[in-house]
């Protein structure tokens, strides 16, 4: 064997290793490239939930004693969007609330963050306990939305 063919074979040598480290380099970037889609996937979908969030409104209520033997009922929303269309209804019999004092106040049109809407709850000795009312809103994300709230005394 001369030299030539000593070199000829160390440049094969060199040419498959090359050969073999692309290969793995290549197997290596292609895992990378799924980790980054994931990566890129689960985020978006973090800022889809974030967006849907922010259009949402969060309506409820509580109960609470204004003055001595006085109580009121406290409709608020604490969602980030405004509340359209928030109606109450109270379907217990012995309601804490009146007919006439919902239809004077409800149903409102918009409720925005921070807003509330206050009304007399007519609270008795044979009240009882707690009642559950119904709070139905819609926000900008265009469905009717809906909460069961529970008043206790």
């Amino acid at each position: 064997m001369e030299i030539s063919d000593f070199i000829s074979l160390g440049a094969l040598g060199i040419s498959i290793a090359a050969l073999v480290y692309t290969m793995i380099s290549s197997r290596d970037q292609k895992e990378l490239i799924l980790r980054e889609t994931e990566l890129v996937r689960i985020q978006l979908e973090k800022e889809k939930a974030v967006l849907r969030e922010s259009e949402s409104a969060m309506v409820s209520a509580r109960l609470y004693e204004h003055s001595k033997g006085r109580w009121k009922i406290r409709v608020f929303n604490t969602g980030p969007a405004a509340a359209k269309n928030v109606a109450i209804v109270a379907d217990a019999e012995d309601s804490f609330i009146t007919e006439n004092e919902l239809k004077r106040k409800f149903p409102v049109k918009k409720l925005t963050k921070g807003q509330h809407v206050e009304l007399n709850a007519f609270i008795h000795l044979s009240s009882p306990g707690k009642e559950t009312i119904r709070l139905i809103w819609e926000d900008r994300t265009g469905a009717s939305r809906e909460e069961n709230v529970e008043l206790i005394v």
